[in-house]
Formats: C-alpha cells, sequence, structure tokens
C-alpha cells in the first residue's frame, strides 16, 4: 500500500508542476527567447553606461567646487593681490626714535638728512626723487601732465615710486646686517630681486660714486690749506697735537666676494682671488680722515695681493711719485720740510 500511494503523488506532483519535463522535454519559456535575451543585455548595459556618466560629471562637479574653495583660501592667505602702498619716509621716520633710527641705519638722522642732501645735489632731484618731491610733483598735480599720467599709471599697477630716502633707508639696512625678509615688510616691497636691485643701484650711483661719497685726495694734497683743515682734526682730541700733519690714515680691508669664474668675469685663474684668510676677497686700498670719511679708495687688487703692492698699484701711488720726482713740482723741491703726510701701519714701506 505505501508503494502505491507513493507513485500515485509523484505522478500528480509532474501533471501540476508547469515546468515539468514533456516526453523527456522542459518546455520554452520567454526566458529562453534570443530577442528578450539581447535587449535585456542591451537595457543593462545602457543603465550602467548612464551610471558611469552620472558619477563622472559628480566628480567633475566636486573637483570644480574644490578648486574653487581652493583659490578663494590662497586668497585670503596671500597679500599679493592687496594693492600695494608705499612708504610715506616722514610717517616712518616719526614713528622711530632717535636711538632707534641710529641702531638700525648705523647713522643719526641729522647724518642721514644731510647724506639725502647731498645725494639729491649731486644726481638731482628727479633722479633721487624725496619724499617731499613725489608728494609736490606728482601727488598734488604741479609736474608735467605727461610726468603725473606716467606717474598714476605705476601707482595703479605697482604702487607708486619709491622715494629717495626709503631706497637709501634699505641699502643701509642691509648693509647693517638686515635681512631682505625684513626690510621688504617693514618698507612694503614684497620682491626680494627689487630689493637687491634698489641695494646695488644705490651702491654703485650714489654712495660709490666720486662726487657723493668721496673727497678726492688728490686735489687735497695739492692744496697746502686744504691739508692744513684736515691734518687739525687729527691733531685735536687726546693726541694733543702731537699727530699734528696727519692728512689721512691708510689700511687695506679684504671684502669677501664669491669665487670668479670665465664666465661672469672673463678670470681664468682665481687662485689669485684666495686672501691670507681663506677666502676669496679683493683687497681694498681706503684712506679716511679722522671723521671718517672716505679720501681714497682702490678696489682693483687682489685677496692675495700684499697691502704695499695693492697701494702701490693705485691711481694715487703714482700720483704721488710723479710729484716727488718732478724736478719742477714743489713738492720735490721741498720734499724734506713738507709737514704733511698719510699714515699707515708697517706694511706698508717708506
Amino acid at each position: 500500500m505505501k508503494r502505491k500511494e507513493t507513485s500515485y503523488s509523484s505522478s500528480s506532483d509532474q501533471e501540476s508542476d508547469p515546468s515539468s519535463l514533456h516526453n523527456g522535454k522542459r518546455q520554452k519559456t520567454e526566458l529562453d527567447d534570443p530577442q528578450f535575451i539581447s535587449l535585456t543585455v542591451a537595457l543593462v548595459v545602457l543603465l550602467t553606461i548612464q551610471a558611469l556618466l552620472l558619477l563622472e560629471e559628480m566628480y567633475v562637479v566636486a573637483a570644480i567646487e574644490k578648486r574653487k574653495q581652493k583659490k578663494i583660501h590662497n586668497n585670503q592667505q596671500k597679500p599679493d593681490d592687496v594693492p600695494i602702498k608705499r612708504v610715506n619716509w616722514h610717517e616712518f621716520s616719526s614713528s622711530i626714535s632717535d636711538r632707534h633710527f641710529k641702531r638700525m641705519f648705523r647713522m643719526s638722522r641729522k647724518g642721514f638728512k644731510l647724506l639725502c642732501e647731498r645725494i639729491e645735489s649731486r644726481v638731482g632731484k628727479d633722479q633721487f626723487k624725496s619724499q617731499d618731491y613725489i608728494t609736490s610733483h606728482f601727488c598734488q598735480g604741479e609736474g608735467p601732465c605727461a610726468e603725473v599720467n606716467m606717474y598714476n599709471a605705476h601707482k595703479h599697477i605697482a604702487g607708486g615710486y619709491i622715494c629717495g630716502e626709503v631706497k637709501l633707508a634699505i641699502t643701509l639696512r642691509l648693509l647693517a646686517g638686515g635681512s631682505y625678509l625684513d626690510v621688504g615688510y617693514i618698507f612694503g616691497v614684497k620682491s626680494s630681486n627689487y630689493i637687491y636691485e634698489i641695494f646695488h643701484s644705490v651702491l654703485k650711483e650714489w654712495i660709490c660714486h666720486d662726487n657723493i661719497s668721496c673727497y678726492k685726495l688728490k686735489d687735497i694734497i695739492k692744496d697746502a690749506d686744504k691739508m692744513y683743515e684736515v691734518s687739525k682734526h687729527f691733531a685735536r682730541g687726546r693726541s694733543g697735537g702731537i699727530l699734528g700733519g696727519i692728512v689721512g690714515a691708510l689700511d687695506g680691508w679684504l671684502v669677501k666676494i664669491e669665487c670668479p669664474s670665465l664666465k661672469k668675469d672673463g678670470i681664468k685663474n682665481p687662485a689669485g682671488f684666495i686672501s691670507r684668510k681663506g677666502f676669496y676677497a679683493l683687497n681694498v686700498q681706503v684712506i679716511v680722515d679722522k671723521k671718517k670719511r672716505v679720501l681714497f679708495m682702490y678696489m682693483g687688487a687682489k685677496g692675495s695681493e700684499h697691502d704695499s703692492a695693492a697701494y702701490k698699484s693705485s691711481k694715487l701711488y703714482s700720483t704721488l711719485e710723479e710729484m716727488f720726482l718732478d724736478p719742477q713740482s714743489e713738492m720735490h723741491k721741498n720734499k724734506y720740510d713738507i709737514p704733511f703726510y698719510i699714515i699707515a701701519d708697517s706694511a706698508y714701506s717708506l
């Protein structure tokens, strides 16, 4: 009985199952249709492509937004987009004490003013461009129309001209040991290249110019009255008149330089510039008076040259030699009676 029931139930299940085999074969459905399968695959591919395009668009939008935020952040951090405002020398000078001024620039406020006036008188007001000159000539429109328009254009692009006092202050501060970073922040000059351009220009055209910073000793030694004026300052003070007749103090100064090269300086053998102190240098010969004013300087000697040899290669030595050896000159006739002389250390032979 159990075996019959089992066969009956199994036969009934076969009849009720639509997916059962008929004559040993499975009946065909829609899933077996090739056209249906191809349409399904195409639909899946299309949806996948749309999803990828949507993800790419979202990525691009996020990248653009991130770039905008970064640009806004950089603009807030960088002060380069802020218009440059030039430092007014009078406002800056009045903001520090006399003691602080002397510590910054190694000279008094009065000496700085006298130096500015001396430079301005030699190079001209239009070249020096003092703070008062810029204010009256450009800002108040007293100058020619073309120059005022040029100044306004320069002010719009770069903040205006830098006055001569600020240029000189930048140079003196760097010579006193200041950093270009501090100088740029103090005087509102952001470019380090421009700071050193100002530095070299002031040194070359103003400070080291013969007509500005150097009294010509060759003119002094030809005039007995001028030599007396110079010598009387040496006689004053602690010497009690013992050092009378001195018209200058001579000494050598090793100025450290970079190693000269053939490409930049035309020097084939830089060994001659190595000084006794072990670095490349120029042996600069300088004569100053009691007030430390430069009466003479010679910068054509290599660092390895002896002080005496460097001085003998200067024009001053050849000029003095001609004056002493010329039988017609007064200095030759009275060379043993001349009450004036130049002092130096034992490195210089008589």
